[in-house]
């Protein structure tokens, strides 16, 4: 018989690769065309995919057109979600038509579409979508383990259900397969175990299509374990529940598995008529993979019934096409394109990288410069205040200056005031002391004729007071004179130490008197005078050679 796994592999994929996306027949009419154009006109891509996904069209160029234009709109608008629709549905229609390694090139991209769509659930039906058409068993298990998350959290029943009934049938491959014998009990409880998953899924969900699909699988199995009947019982029970939805891949895998039971049983009349209407099946809708299964189990059918003339004619009929098949299909191939798109995903990751990289050194830049721009507004906020404290301060200085100007022009008023009072008062006491005196001489000279020498030295030590007198009268009229007071105030806050004789000196220097003249206005010796001058020099700081006139201005003008 013609080799088993590698025909039911085959047949296993395009059923999976169909299955990933519902068809349901649908009438190639002109009515279907005008609501295509309609839906064109809308802009409703999504629906025209759904469209062609659920028609099984014998003019396979009308959907591929479709399918082609969705996806030049697609890339033109750079809309990731019906980039991802259109790839998937390219991938479903050539997986239909057996050419995988397209197949396998549109999931792969469509993958990375809804992965910058951020379309989780087309991510996990495209991941899903490239085990089916994996031809490597290891690499399928893998493929379908690493969607069940996608799947999960969007909670796609009808993609999980299938997703664990293709799990099964790897599982039933690698049974069949196996080398190891210790192997075979695990690979059919593995098998079995995905396949009860699936039909508990389904208990609630009830789909027919999925219910037939597991009689489908069940059937299998009871045709593996040589149980014909039971097989053929299933394998009914599917086309029967696939009749309203028009699944014509199932359909035609089924009708092959019932005439391979028939050829077992050595029924050659029924498999003739089941195994031609599959054949005609599957030219009618070009799938060359199921055809490449029937030339096989032809050419090895009239080989075992003696007629040499039909099984060469399959047997060339099955090498032309099983050789065109390799060339859509191979192992070395899908695993070239995956190597291709792996090259793709890594450039693209790399470009994006590199994309980032501009993106932070241009951030980086950006934040360098607000970096700058904010420390010299710092900057300039501080040399700005600095400027105001510095300005404040001068303001508080100068008003500081301006009040003690003004407590120091209360001072001098105090002072000017002290003065004019002591003036005042040493004026009238010598108005009276002459007055008395005057009094006094004149009384004497009532009494007495004649002086005596006595009576003479009296007067002249009275007068001589009276002199003394007048003198300080004067010091306290040159004090109050403007300059003089403002002269006498500060020095009287500088040197706190100085008496009111120092005053009455410091009066007279002021108004240019020398030494003599000072002795004889203070009726002292003029060696006094020198050494009151000497002393006034140590109170006030001065140097000998060091004028006082020269002090005295300075003074006046210091504010």
């Amino acid at each position: 018989m013609f080799n088993k796994l590698n025909k039911y592999l085959l047949s296993f994929i395009l059923i999976l690769a169909n299955f990933s996306l519902i068809p349901a027949q649908l009438s190639e009419s002109d009515s279907l065309r005008k609501v295509i154009t309609t839906l064109y006109q809308e802009n409703a891509i999504l629906e025209v995919n759904r469209i062609v996904n659920k028609n099984d069209f014998t003019d396979t160029n009308y959907p591929l057109s479709l399918l082609n234009k969705n996806l030049e709109i697609s890339l033109k608008q750079n809309n990731k979600e019906w980039l991802a629709d259109t790839y998937l549905s390219l991938g479903v229609f050539w997986g239909q038509k057996g050419n995988l390694k397209k197949a396998y090139q549109y999931f792969l991209d469509a993958e990375v579409a809804a992965k910058q769509a951020k379309n989780i659930k087309k991510q996990g039906q495209a991941i899903l979508n490239q085990a089916n058409v994996e031809t490597s068993l290891d690499r399928k298990i893998r493929k379908f383990h690493q969607s069940i998350p996608f799947l999960e959290s969007q909670k796609d029943t009808l993609n999980l259900i299938k997703l664990y009934q293709n799990v099964g049938y790897v599982y039933y491959e690698k049974y069949r397969s196996a080398k190891i014998k210790d192997s075979l009990s695990y690979y059919k409880s593995q098998s079995k175990a995905q396949y009860d998953i699936a039909r508990n899924l389904n208990t609630n969900f009830k789909n027919e299509e999925m219910q037939a699909l597991t009689y489908n699988r069940e059937a299998l199995w009871y045709k593996e374990e040589k149980q014909y009947d039971k097989a053929l019982e299933s394998f009914l029970k599917s086309k029967n529940l696939l009749e309203s939805s028009k699944q014509m891949r199932l359909k035609i895998f089924s009708d092959i598995n019932i005439a391979e039971i028939y050829w077992e049983k050595k029924d050659f009349q029924n498999f003739e008529k089941t195994m031609a209407i599959a054949e005609n099946e599957a030219k009618k809708y070009n799938i060359d993979d199921y055809l490449v299964t029937i030339y096989g189990d032809y050419k090895e059918y009239y080989a075992e019934i003696g007629n040499p003339n039909k099984a060469l004619e399959y047997t060339k009929k099955y090498y032309d096409l099983t050789i065109s098949q390799a060339e859509k299909s191979s192992t070395d191939k899908i695993k070239l394109v995956e190597l291709e798109n792996d090259v793709k995903t890594k450039e693209l990751s790399l470009s994006q990288l590199k994309s980032k990289q501009r993106n932070y050194y241009i951030i980086f830049i950006i934040s360098a410069l607000l970096l700058v721009i904010a420390a010299f507004s710092i900057y300039l906020l501080r040399k700005n205040n600095k400027r105001k404290l510095i300005s404040i301060e001068k303001d508080k200085k100068i008003i500081e200056i301006e009040l003690e100007n003004k407590r120091l022009k209360e001072i001098i008023l105090q002072e000017k005031d002290t003065l004019n009072q002591q003036y005042l008062s040493s004026f009238v006491k010598q108005s009276e002391s002459l007055n008395n005196f005057l009094e006094d001489l004149s009384i004497r000279l009532k009494k007495t004729e004649t002086l005596t020498q006595s009576d003479v030295n009296q007067i002249k030590l009275e007068f001589a007071n009276l002199t003394n007198q007048s003198s300080e009268i004067k010091n306290i009229s040159n004090i109050s004179k403007s300059n003089l007071q403002e002269l006498i105030v500060k020095l009287k806050q500088q040197f706190p130490e100085i008496t009111t004789a120092d005053i009455n000196l410091i009066s007279l220097l002021y108004e240019g008197f020398n030494s003599k003249e000072i002795a004889s206005a203070l009726n002292i010796s003029a060696n006094s005078v020198n050494t009151k001058r000497y002393r006034l020099r140590k109170k006030l700081k001065l140097e000998n050679d060091d004028s006082f006139d020269v002090f005295f201005k300075q003074t006046i003008s210091q504010n």
